[in-house]
């Protein structure tokens, strides 16, 4: 039961956040770079794009990228992201060659 009622609030929520025009995943995603440079550079990336970030909060799909994304974002701006060669090198290792 405790299942049921946390997926008719959810449902609820996602109502909640429709609007009168909104965006497709498509568009969504041609925009989510856009959203994560903003959101690196400081800005308030939800005031400026704010179809986007209400398609986000109701299309999992998307916000998985959009977060898969952005931790790349946030590792490759601090440095933590392994060169080239490196991921080669890791790749090779949980991969021998049979």
């Amino acid at each position: 039961m405790k299942e049921a009622s946390r997926r008719v609030k959810q449902l609820l929520e996602a109502i909640s956040l429709t609007q009168d025009e909104e965006i497709d995943c498509s568009t969504c995603l041609d925009l989510v770079p856009i959203y994560v440079d903003r959101e690196l550079a400081g800005a308030d990336a939800a005031r400026e794009l704010p179809a986007l970030r209400q398609h986000l909060a109701v299309c999992r799909e998307c916000l998985e990228e959009y977060e898969a994304l952005r931790d790349l974002a946030r590792l490759e701006a601090a440095g933590g992201l392994p060169g080239r060669d490196e991921l080669l090198r890791q790749l090779r290792r949980e991969r021998p060659e049979a």
